[in-house]
């Protein structure tokens, strides 16, 4: 007959199924964390009752999770009032040396064999772990097991708490929203600037071609014209990738000053006189100016196209009619 052997008792300290550093950092919800840290935590100094306090939004403790020892009676003092007194210890602390930077166990002043363990992370303080009636002593290897747990707790819940601020700020379909009206604004740039100069350039160089020996005068008047052309394309070309590579601000400028840019960018050609009427301080919604910018922009670029053949003085006009804004023309 084969002799039964006994399991292994946990060590010393330990209960079963304790959850360990990795199991507390794989926690996906606070709750879960909690539980499974308040769990380890007590595990290490086998307290009669172990306390979670979380913060609220004012700073104040309150009870978030317990966790008494089965075969221990209850401790006598409340958990208010034991609230209320490491309300106190914190205060003291942070005017004392500032806020702790570690989440190191110390005893609860006036209550042998209890220790109070804040769980900081950075400068953020998520909650105070209490032990209350610990049955083993806060030796040298039981305070590294507690600050390897806590530590660990710590920043698992500073880990949720900023994919809960996240989750809160900026939504999936937002963000991919965000990307789709990205690349229609740069599509749009690139479009009503640099692709219609290109174009425009290539019917040049074509006129070009058949002038060189018909009519040399008048070819290198053609070459002038697309030297010209080319500069402003290259210029376009530069202000978009500088667009590009400027961090957004969130709020850009108004329509009236975006119109003023592209005033400014025709206003380089010579015998071109142009006049820009406009209502300083003008706001339309985001998607109806970035359209009327759009609008405006590849007409000045017709406009510009028509400057440049043209032999006879050239008149133009772009009105941008908003009711209530902008008054109509005569």
């Amino acid at each position: 007959m084969i002799p039964t052997v006994p399991p292994p008792a946990p060590p010393a300290g330990r209960f079963g199924d304790v959850p360990t550093a990795d199991r507390i950092a794989a926690a996906r919800e606070v709750a879960d964390a909690t539980r499974r840290g308040v769990a380890a935590l007590s595990a290490v100094l086998r307290p009669a009752c172990c306390l979670f306090f979380d913060r609220d939004e004012y700073g104040q403790l309150g009870l978030a999770y317990r966790l008494d020892a089965p075969d221990r009676g209850q401790p006598t003092i409340a958990p208010l009032a034991i609230a209320e007194q490491i309300q106190g210890w914190w205060l003291a602390t942070v005017q004392a040396s500032g806020p702790p930077r570690a989440a190191r166990p110390v005893e609860l002043p006036g209550e042998p064999r209890s220790f109070v363990i804040p769980l900081v992370a950075g400068e953020t303080l998520h909650g105070i772990v209490v032990l209350q009636g610990c049955l083993r002593p806060l030796d040298p290897e039981a305070e590294r097991e507690l600050i390897a747990l806590a530590t660990t707790l710590s920043l698992t819940l500073h880990t949720l708490a900023l994919r809960g601020q996240l989750a809160k700020a900026v939504l999936p379909e937002q963000v991919e929203e965000a990307i789709t009206q990205e690349r229609r604004r740069i599509a749009r740039e690139i479009h009503d600037g640099v692709a219609q100069n290109l174009a425009y350039l290539n019917l040049k160089t074509e006129l070009l071609d058949r002038l060189v020996e018909r009519n040399p005068a008048a070819a290198r008047e053609q070459a002038g014209v697309v030297r010209q052309l080319l500069q402003t394309a290259m210029t376009d070309l530069r202000r978009c990738i500088g667009d590009l590579r400027r961090p957004a601000s969130g709020h850009g400028p108004a329509i009236t000053a975006q119109l003023r840019t592209l005033a400014s960018s025709l206003q380089e050609m010579p015998k071109l006189e142009l006049a820009l009427q406009q209502v300083s301080g003008a706001r339309l919604a985001p998607e109806v100016e970035s359209t009327v910018i759009g609008i405006v922009r590849e007409a000045l670029q017709n406009i510009r196209f028509q400057k440049l053949g043209a032999r006879d003085r050239t008149q133009a006009a772009v009105y941008v009619i908003a009711r209530g804004l902008l008054p109509k023309p005569d």
